[in-house]
Order: structure tokens, then C-alpha cells, then sequence
């Protein structure tokens, strides 16, 4: 890393934090990482492509159940539930 990469480019002075970096660690798992990184990738892939299957199915916009399913996969599925019903309101009322 040079010198230029250690300056904080708002105050142009080099930050004690930046100077803590462990490249050793970052070498040492960048293997793995990488891994897990195209694992991500693939499965995402995957998701969509299964995504994409079922809303043609089921007669669905794509983009509706990929919010669906994420919304059921989040901790505030009751939350994005709200939100749902509150959309549906003004869509139905205002028009």
C-alpha cells in the first residue's frame, strides 16, 4: 500500500484506522472468501432463475414474489406486511 492510499481524501491527513489494516489477514482468507463469494453468486442465480419459474406458474409478476419472498425470509415480515396492506389501501382508494 503506498502512502497516498493511507490519506483521507476529506482532511488530506493519514487516519489512524487506515493504518491498522492486516493485509495478512485479508491474504489469509481471500481464498475462502472468494469461494463464498461465487457460492453467493450461484445461489442467487439460482434463486432468480426458480424465481422466475414460479411467478410464470403461478401468473405473477417476478418482482412481486421476489419481494414476497424476501419479505417472508426477513425479520420484519410483519413489518413489510404493513407496508403491503397499506400500498394495496391507496392503490385501491386513490387509484
Amino acid at each position: 500500500m503506498q502512502t497516498a492510499d493511507l490519506i483521507d481524501t476529506q482532511t488530506g491527513e493519514v487516519t489512524p484506522s487506515q493504518l491498522l489494516v492486516d493485509i495478512d489477514a485479508v491474504d489469509a482468507n481471500l481464498a475462502h472468501l472468494l469461494t463464498l463469494y461465487q457460492s453467493a453468486k450461484l445461489s442467487a442465480d439460482d434463486l432468480s432463475a426458480a424465481i422466475k419459474t414460479t411467478a410464470e406458474k403461478a401468473g405473477v409478476h417476478p418482482a412481486a414474489l421476489r419481494r414476497y419472498v424476501s419479505a417472508r425470509a426477513s425479520e420484519k415480515y410483519q413489518e413489510k406486511r404493513a407496508e403491503a396492506a397499506q400500498l394495496q389501501l391507496m392503490f385501491e382508494e386513490i387509484a
